[in-house]
């Protein structure tokens, strides 16, 4: 499209500047004798610019200069991310802000498509929010994510058709990075999962009658928790000084027991601390320093060990001890996929102190249990030593 004719610009600001409680367009057509129509594509051009503001009183719009600093001198003072293309894509405008982010100089960018900058924040605009093609704004604003530099972004964009002085076409898009506020909604999202999920596993705690398996129980929490992960939780002989496996969870978790038998190693019965470790007995979560034949307690061979690390994908091991007021119940064990993690360290080692109290409630019954079955035969013995 041809350019628009600076003379008219200037005249219909003139005109504008005399007229300061604002004036019809049909009213400023007639005084400047021109084309309705070509003046409202004018006046489109000068209100996008910042030069003019328009309201409308009852059914007419009403037109007047502008007090404000036009939109390009605002663009370098906002906080948001601003883009500027044309028809083709090609960038017009950039603020600062975004330079910063691209990590690009102005020039490197101005006259170019977005298409042609290799950028990840450029190919997703380019890719997904502009698919639709130029000129086509949803009103509400979108909400887009991408990683940059190994860092996960959110932005609230906005996508706003845009004339230009010289009457052509394009887009101004608007970023305003909601990263904190999403990673904010994040965590207490996962918060308020983490919490009901606390809440239901204590409630199952308590209802366990006093035969049930509060191993399984235990193990099946955490591989609610780590799905990914082998479980394996074990009770701790203080008198025999041996770890014996209660319950295993997750994939291939079975038959990852099998091998390390086949492997001569007493899984269901380890040999295990004189002294326990203070680590184990803090009740907190670390990690072991070595894998699969430190965890075993060096029963399998370490060339043996890294052959079932390898088929099974392990990664890092670690521990956390099952302890009631200084005592070491038993311990879980946490065997994770190559290249796995965890995340929520707090709340396992809550639940493990949880997961201690239902132990240690149940051992206590089952003692009292066979102390009264106990006391129970003992009497039985003594009338039929009386009666004979």
């Amino acid at each position: 499209m041809n350019g628009l004719d600076s003379e008219k610009i200037d005249t219909i600001k003139h005109h504008l500047r005399h007229h300061p409680r604002g004036i019809t367009i049909s009213m400023l057509a007639s005084k400047l004798r021109m084309n309705r129509n070509l003046l409202a594509k004018y006046l489109d051009v000068l209100l996008f610019s910042g030069f003019v503001e328009m309201e409308v009183t009852g059914t007419a719009k009403v037109y007047f200069l502008s007090q404000r600093v036009p939109i390009s001198a605002m663009l370098e003072f906002s906080s948001d991310y601003i883009l500027v293309l044309d028809a083709e894509q090609r960038i017009l405008q950039v603020n600062a802000r975004l330079l910063s982010l691209l990590e690009r100089k102005r020039d490197d960018l101005i006259g170019h498509t977005i298409q042609g900058i290799d950028h990840p924040f450029l190919r997703y605009v380019s890719l997904y929010v502009l698919a639709s093609g130029l000129g086509q704004s949803g009103g509400k604003p979108s909400e887009i994510h991408m990683s940059i530099n190994s860092r996960r972004f959110f932005f609230s964009m906005k996508q706003v058709p845009t004339v230009f002085e010289d009457g052509s076409n394009g887009q101004t898009l608007i970023f305003e990075d909601v990263t904190e506020r999403r990673e904010a909604e994040e965590k207490i999202h996962i918060y308020m999962l983490q919490r009901e999920f606390f809440s239901r596993k204590l409630e199952e705690f308590a209802a366990l009658p006093p035969d049930a398996d509060i191993y399984a129980a235990i193990g099946a929490g955490l591989d609610e928790l780590l799905p990914d992960a082998i479980i394996d939780v074990n009770a701790y002989d203080p008198i025999r000084k041996i770890l014996s496996k209660k319950a295993a969870f997750g994939n291939r978790a079975d038959e990852f027991v099998k091998r390390t038998r086949d492997n001569n190693c007493r899984w269901d019965a380890s040999p295990a601390y004189g002294t326990v470790p203070e680590i184990l007995g803090s009740g907190k979560l670390f990690k072991l320093p070595g894998k699969l034949h430190y965890a075993s307690f060096k029963q399998i061979p370490e060339d043996a060990a890294r052959v079932i690390e390898k088929e099974f994908n392990l990664g890092d091991f670690y521990s956390i001890g099952l302890v009631w007021r200084g005592n070491l119940l038993g311990n879980i064990l946490f065997i994770l996929r190559d290249g796995g993690t965890i995340s929520n360290i707090p709340f396992i080692e809550i639940y493990a102190r949880a997961a201690s109290i239902a132990l240690q409630r149940q051992i206590a019954e089952e003692a009292y249990i066979n102390s009264t079955r106990a006391a129970g035969l003992r009497r039985e013995r003594k009338r039929e030593i009386v009666a004979a």
